[in-house]
């Protein structure tokens, strides 16, 4: 009865063994696979990392540039004002605007002779006016 008790409790004990390494297999696998996500995840975030400082650049060479366009383009107003509207006439009238030098007009009159080509009504909204309203440019010089 004795050596019976020491089979069976040797029988139990191999049965515990295999199922630990068993489990001790399983446990492996699944931290070989958390570490190897964990792996990639590290240079995924690396890479988004870089990502981020590659955007941060563009952003900033962004903000120079589009500084540099409203400092540097665009004419200067020196006055604007709208004509006396017309009493039979149902149509809004136009706005009149003079501006610093006559350069900047030449550039905005090359503008208008564009826009004139492409069948596309010019208008302050081009000079920074929140308005649709349309623009003529004059011939007469600056004085």
């Amino acid at each position: 009865m004795n050596s019976r008790f020491d089979e069976q409790a040797q029988l139990i004990q191999s049965t515990i063994r295999e199922v630990e390494e068993r489990v001790l297999e399983m446990l492996q696998e699944r931290l070989l696979g958390v570490t190897t996500e964990m792996t990639q995840m590290a240079d995924r975030i690396l890479q988004l990392e870089h990502e981020v400082e590659e955007l941060r650049s563009l952003k900033s060479q962004i903000g120079t540039v589009q500084g540099k366009l409203e400092s540097n383009f665009g004419p200067r107003v020196r006055d604007s004002f709208r004509v006396r509207k017309s009493q039979n006439s149902l149509v809004e009238p136009p706005i009149l605007i003079k501006l610093q030098t006559t350069r900047e007009k030449v550039s905005l009159r090359a503008l208008a002779d564009f826009r004139r080509t492409t069948k596309q009504q010019l208008s302050i909204h081009l000079l920074g006016f929140d308005s649709p309203v349309a623009l003529y440019v004059n011939e007469k010089p600056c004085v």
